[in-house]
């Protein structure tokens, strides 16, 4: 996820051989389409949920690391209590709030296909 003054980009990458790109692609159209129609499980959330807090934390090793993460929030004009907001965003959201972003955002007719290789 990248964001920007007046928007924002989410991204997903993976790397395969040039012969299998059309059916890692198709795949992750199906894991969309799979999060816009029922919940995630339990388990798949505690996975993502630590994944998620482990960069979040990440973000704050080391001194480059503290000073882009406190600029970006200035420039974003949020304060420093934004980041403990996102942690527990992370350690609280449900499968259904998930399902309901999901179906909010994601638009396949307003999504950008591009595969490199």
């Amino acid at each position: 996820v990248s964001s920007f003054d007046k928007s924002g980009l989410w991204m997903i990458s993976t790397e395969v051989g040039r012969e299998n790109s059309s059916k890692a692609v198709e795949e992750i159209k199906k894991e969309i389409k799979l999060l816009m129609k029922k919940p995630v499980p339990a388990d798949e959330m505690e996975v993502v949920g630590n994944y998620m807090a482990g960069e979040l934390v990440r973000s704050f090793d080391g001194p480059m690391a503290i000073a882009e993460s406190f600029r970006s929030a200035w420039e974003f004009g949020l304060d420093m209590s934004y980041f403990s907001k996102m942690m527990h965003t992370i350690r609280t959201i449900t499968p259904e709030e998930v399902l309901q972003l999901a179906n909010t955002y994601y638009n396949f007719e307003e999504l950008y296909e591009i595969t490199a290789g």
